[in-house]
């Protein structure tokens, strides 16, 4: 592992739908983030889907905070329509992420959270993990506290 040392102020895990969401609402509440995402693009899971797969929401009750789906997509947008979304949303929001950062590890500390990856530790005063738990088989630690 470098000895690359990154600082934020919160740190969010995964850029699927559920951290890009919330990136966008602690800017909202001007708290400034960083998105850590294992994989080269957001919605991992979303691009790898099957071609033919449709939203099983209607876009009105499946839309992000703050952005509505496009009036042109239809009721039930198309799985390369929900990934141009989360594209466009990351683009709207302007949202600060880092691609190709798997977690493998993360710690409470005195002066808040120390996350790392595979290659950089990354500090922050709070960290937030919207997205599934690891696996254990994936070989990150996730830790959770109240405070």
């Amino acid at each position: 592992m470098s000895s690359a040392v990154q600082a934020s102020p919160v740190i969010v895990v995964g850029a699927g739908p559920a951290g890009l969401a919330m990136a966008a609402c602690l800017q909202k509440e001007k708290l400034p983030c960083i998105v850590l995402e294992q994989h080269d693009h957001v919605g991992s899971s979303w691009v790898g889907h099957y071609h033919r797969l449709h939203l099983h929401t209607d876009k009105a009750h499946s839309a992000l905070p703050f952005f509505d789906f496009p009036k042109s997509y239809p009721r039930y947008p198309s799985r390369q329509q929900v990934v141009d979304y989360l594209n466009a949303y990351t683009r709207h929001h302007q949202i600060q992420r880092l691609h190709g950062q798997k977690i493998v590890r993360a710690c409470r500390t005195e002066e808040g959270w120390e996350v790392r990856s595979q290659d950089t530790v990354h500090r922050a005063s709070a960290l937030v993990w919207p997205c599934a738990a690891p696996s254990t088989s994936s070989g990150a630690r996730c830790s959770a506290s109240r405070s």
